[in-house]
């Protein structure tokens, strides 16, 4: 067996890239689910929990998951033009690269984080070795 699933089910590959979205109300759910999912980054935005900065890439995220459950056809058209023969493939793929930004940038501000913390200490090391020194 050498073709691929879709063709062995009977289905071309430009049927299952195309379809339109049967469902409307997984549409409903992920829509919902990416509304909540703002809400909960806004909350925690404004109950300072979250900085800004940081806070942007996941705002960009949930406004992204709230474009495609919304508007589905541009989702569609992007996996199509990407050359995936199911658009929950190029979902995966998408999120996978969100999610591989995110750790980045997360990785990027802890980074930050650990070499201020490092000059603090040796900055109060150096003031307590002076006031020793002095009294």
């Amino acid at each position: 067996m050498t073709e691929p699933l879709p063709l062995a089910l009977g289905l071309l590959a430009d049927d299952v890239a195309a379809a339109p979205p049967d469902q409307p109300r997984v549409q409903m759910v992920a829509a919902a689910f990416a509304v909540l999912y703002l809400l909960f980054i806004v909350a925690k935005l404004r109950g300072q929990q979250m900085s800004v900065r940081g806070g942007l890439l996941w705002l960009l995220s949930g406004v992204i998951m709230l474009v495609l459950s919304v508007w589905p056809e541009l989702l569609y058209a992007a996996a199509r033009t990407a050359g995936f023969v199911v658009p929950a493939n190029a979902v995966f793929v998408l999120w996978l690269l969100v999610l591989t930004m995110l750790l980045f940038a997360q990785s990027l501000a802890l980074s930050r984080a650990q070499e201020q913390l490092r000059r603090l200490a040796q900055d109060q090391a150096i003031d307590a070795a002076d006031r020793g020194r002095r009294g």
